[in-house]
This record gives C-alpha cells, structure tokens and sequence, in this order.
C-alpha cells in the first residue's frame, strides 16, 4: 500500500490499531483491515471508535473491517444462556478465549458433577468458536470408543477425518473412557497434535486428572494443561436457572414452591427437571400440584447429599482459601467423605485436604463460638445423612 499513507497511520493513535489487524490493504477513499473473525472486528471497532472517526475527520481516511464469513451455528446452548456467578467467572472467560483463538492453550480439562453443565460449556464453545470463522468439532467418547473399537475389529485404521482440519476439538464425558488404556493413548497423541498444529482440544469429565491413574501419558500431560472446575452454584444462579425454564414452560410456580425448590435441588439439570414435571402436571390435571403433592413430585431431584455442606458454610468459590472452605472440609470428612472425593469436590489435592483438616482444628480450639456455630451445622448434616 501507498507508503505515505502507511506512514501517517503509524503517526497517528491509530497505529497501535494496525498490530492487531492480519494486513492492511489501500481501498479507493482509504484502508481495509483484514481481521482474522468478526468478533475481534467489533471489538476492534468499538475500542478504537474515537482514533477512526480522527481519521476519517482530520486526513479524509475510511476505515473498513473485513472478516471471513462465520460458519452456521450448530448447537443452541451458548455463553449468554449459561447462568453463572463469580465462582464460575474464569471458567467460562477461559473457554471463551479458547474460542476466539485468544492465549497459548493447547489442551484444556474440564471437570464437574453430572448435570452442571459441561456439555453445555463444550457446545457454547464450539458455536462461538464457529462464529469467529475457526472449524469446530465436538463429539463424544464413545463415538471416539466406537470408531477405535470398529477398526480394531475390521482390521483396519479409525476413521477421524472430521478432525483433520479442526481448530477446536471438544469431547464430551472422557470419564467413560477410565480404564481404557488404548482410548487415553489416543487423546495424549491428540493433544501432542493440537501442541505441535497451533490447535486446541478442550474435554470435559466427571472425574478430576487424578482419577485417570493409567495410562500415565495422558495423565501426564492432563497436569501440564489448563484444568477448570464448575462449582457449585449458588441460590441466586439457580433461582435464575429455575426462572428461566419456568418461563420457557409457561409455568408461574407461588414464592413457597421456588424457595422450597432453590433451596432443596442444587443440580441445573434437576432444575430443568422440576419445570418439566410441573409442566407434566398441569397438562393432565389442569392445574399446579398442592404442595404436598409438588414435594413428592420432585422428591428424587432433591440434592443426594442432604445438606450442600459447602453451602452451609458459606464457601461460594472453592479457590478462595478461609476459614468457612477448612471448616467445610473438616465436617465432610466428619460426617463419612472420604479424602479423594473431598479432593475432587473441592478441587485440590489429598495433602491440601489434610492441611485444611488441620487449620480447622486449630480455629476450633482458638475460638469457643464458631466450634459451638460448626458442631450445630455439624449436627444438621448428619441428621440428614440419616
């Protein structure tokens, strides 16, 4: 392009645009940044909104953003249908940045309970991914088991052409795959590939890295990637969770019924289900359950483990270190957990668990009032376990 007018964009604010663009290119009546999606676009646009219009006034420049054509979306879940609080903040930032091709990441490992919504993360993922004009795959373990299994059989080779030009490679539940030494094998080599190709593979388990003892190569290189953690949601989350399946069902539920609901079922995908079943009721009687009748209704989708002990003692984001996450943890192992399933809960190690019993302790012993405060929670998590 025109080096004059190279020259007076470096000069001005607007040069340090120029680093964030793929090329510049000389249009009829001024330049075009080529950008690598569309999301970096408007970002782009709206962070430097006042250097363009200095532009286009003082030197008579336009400034146009061009970007390849995104890709159809595939799934409905996505970033702004997930509900989340603070705890879950860097989890979903982090996989949003996978998505716009943001950071250095090449393998990502995210763990949470049944029904908290890692599919949902892994589908958002793939359709923002897709969005920003990068190729996403996701599939699950056992279609990856399937294709493995099927050419073992046959004598021949897996069929995983899909993947051959993928960005972003999601799979879904590799907890399955625990104790299948070949399959594991398979996704160390994949994640050695996406190391080596610029690529990244984001999968999501029920179980934390150390679950996966053999084989140690996949283990290994879990430990050198990035793990994240959906935790525990809220009152307020799932009440917004509650709210907007209600919504979605045409269903308006009295105050008595949604605080019985958001205190008692602290799983999303429950939630979705009290909705249904609500839903269920009224189409064949006509109108909502009585609340004995709503109680029995939903009594399977009350949280397993009695009382959120977490909860209970205030801890909302199991990497803030205190007082409320030891006490927690010391009552868990109190009332029957054991020290790797409290590991996996909370997110640490099984030396961190010891150290956490410890301190618990000595603010028992250093402090009358809250040893009275945690032998009454105490009391309340064991008459439920009965």
């Amino acid at each position: 392009m025109n080096r004059t007018l190279l020259g007076l964009l470096k000069l001005h604010k607007l040069g340090s645009l120029l680093s964030f663009v793929d090329s510049v290119e000389e249009s009829q009546n001024g330049i075009v940044l080529r950008c690598r999606n569309e999301l970096l676009a408007r970002m782009l646009q709206e962070r430097f909104a006042e250097q363009i219009n200095d532009v286009r006034e003082r030197l008579g420049i336009e400034v146009q953003f061009v970007y390849p054509k995104a890709k159809e979306v595939v799934f409905r879940e996505s970033f702004d249908n997930f509900f989340y609080g603070k705890e879950n903040e860097f989890t979903v930032a982090a996989l949003r940045s996978v998505a716009i091709g943001g950071g250095f990441l090449s393998a990502v490992f995210l763990v949470a309970e049944a029904g908290m919504g890692k599919t949902h993360l892994l589908k958002a993922t793939a359709n923002l991914a897709s969005f920003t004009g990068r190729k996403a795959v996701y599939l699950t373990a056992g279609k990856i088991m399937e294709k493995l299994v099927g050419s073992y059989r046959n004598g021949g080779t897996p069929d995983f052409s899909s993947l051959k030009d993928a960005e972003v490679v999601l799979i879904d539940d590799v907890h399955t795959l625990k104790g299948r030494t070949f399959a594991l094998e398979f996704l160390a080599r994949l994640m050695d590939r996406a190391s080596s190709t610029g690529r990244v593979v984001v999968m999501a388990s029920e179980m934390g890295p150390k679950s996966f003892r053999k084989p140690k190569a996949f283990r290994n290189r879990l430990m050198s990637n990035l793990v994240l953690r959906i935790h525990p949601y809220p009152k307020l989350i799932r009440k917004r969770i509650l709210h907007s399946r209600l919504r979605l069902q045409g269903i308006n539920l009295p105050p008595e019924y949604e605080e019985y609901v958001v205190d008692k079922v602290h799983n999303p995908r429950a939630l979705i289900g009290v909705a249904v079943r609500v839903r269920a009721h009224i189409d064949v009687y006509g109108s909502l359950p009585d609340f004995g009748t709503f109680k029995d209704l939903i009594a399977d989708l009350v949280n397993d483990d009695g009382v959120d002990v977490l909860s209970l003692f205030g801890v909302r984001d199991t990497r803030r270190k205190g007082a409320n996450l030891y006490l927690a943890v010391y009552a868990m192992r109190l009332v029957g957990f054991g020290v790797m399933d409290i590991a996996e809960r909370v997110g640490c190690s099984r030396a961190s668990v010891y150290n956490y019993i410890k301190r618990a302790k000595e603010i028992l012993k250093n402090d009358p009032d809250r040893a009275s405060e945690f032998n009454g929670k105490l009391k309340l998590i064991r008459k439920d376990l009965l």
